[in-house]
């Protein structure tokens, strides 16, 4: 950009009033905002030419050479409508309940009212019943709150991505519980719905590995059980537990519902290794763990009992 270009502007002039524009919307004017201070179309025109703006969707321009942190975001809602707020995946991402993608990914906008074109990089969602208590700011953009992104993403993501989504809203206070059931009454029989109050039912809240696995070996010591090895290599295989003398193996699933038939082929292969090599093998589910601790604990003494009793039977008198 020129030195008389948008960052040298004088007060009052025209590349002032442009930049006043942008200023508040991460770098980001469109050409209906620019003539509403009185910056023609000839002035227009001419700035593209020369470079001080860029144009990022048709009538929608980026301002200098350096672009706000969020100028993709305030294009899409800008492109869309003054009513029109993020949603979806993108809202997630803004609320930090994934994790930002390597490659950049469409735009997700929810327009209230009109029914904008389609355009590159942008996915326009069309839905009923956005309400004002379902809106807030994040770095003063429009985006859905924290549980009706939840309600909408419900639907098209994978049960182990929606167990983290919850997870991350529910551990960093974003997510509030009444909120959340009042959604999903609001929205019952919509798609994903009943995956989500299944969630929500089971605990709400997905733990690492690491902290599951603590949850379980807890879960020993207050049955007064042998307490097993962990983590340990067994027939080529690393298992979460490992009772060695008896030969018995417990392993703990990392998802409170269905993980996908790839999941499941790959436990049974596990399992069966296992067993061909001499192991009996125990498997819990993540809300067995979480929230049916007595039957974890009643299981395992069972089994471990059992073993312990084959052990003496072999045992030559």
């Amino acid at each position: 950009m020129s030195s008389r270009g948008v960052r040298a502007a004088r007060p009052g002039s025209v590349d002032a009033r442009i930049r006043a524009v942008a200023a508040g919307q991460h770098g980001i004017a469109s050409a209906r905002q620019l003539l509403a201070v009185g910056v023609t179309r000839h002035a227009i025109r001419h700035r593209l030419a020369r470079g001080d703006l860029s144009p990022v969707h048709r009538g929608v321009y980026a301002v200098g050479p350096v672009r706000g942190r969020r100028w993709r975001e305030w294009a899409a809602l800008v492109v869309a409508g003054e009513s029109a707020v993020l949603s979806h995946g993108t809202a997630a991402g803004l609320h930090g309940m994934v994790l930002p993608r390597r490659t950049l990914g469409p735009i997700h906008v929810t327009p209230r009212r009109g029914r904008p074109g389609s355009r590159p990089g942008l996915r326009i969602h069309r839905v009923a019943g956005l309400a004002d208590d379902e809106i807030h700011t994040v770095d003063g953009l429009s985006v859905t709150t924290p549980v009706r992104t939840l309600v909408d993403v419900a639907g098209d993501a994978h049960a182990g991505a929606l167990e983290q989504m919850v997870s991350v809203a529910d551990r960093t206070g974003l997510l509030d519980g009444l909120d959340l059931e009042a959604a999903l009454r609001r929205y019952a029989g919509r798609a994903g719905i009943g995956a989500l109050r299944m969630l929500w039912a089971s605990g709400g809240v997905a733990f690492t590995r690491s902290e599951l696995e603590e949850r379980f070996l807890a879960l020993i010591r207050e049955g007064d059980l042998p307490e097993p090895a962990t983590n340990v290599r067994v027939a080529g295989l690393e298992v979460d537990a490992l009772w060695r003398d008896e030969a018995l193996v417990a392993e703990v699933d990392g998802f409170g519902f269905h993980r996908g038939r790839a999941a499941f082929e790959r436990d049974r292969r596990r399992d069966a290794t296992l067993v061909a090599a001499g192991y009996r093998v125990a498997r819990f589910t993540w809300t067995e763990v979480t929230t049916h601790g007595l039957v974890v604990v009643a299981r395992l003494a069972q089994a471990i009992g059992w073993a312990q009793g084959a052990r003496a039977r072999r045992v030559p008198p």
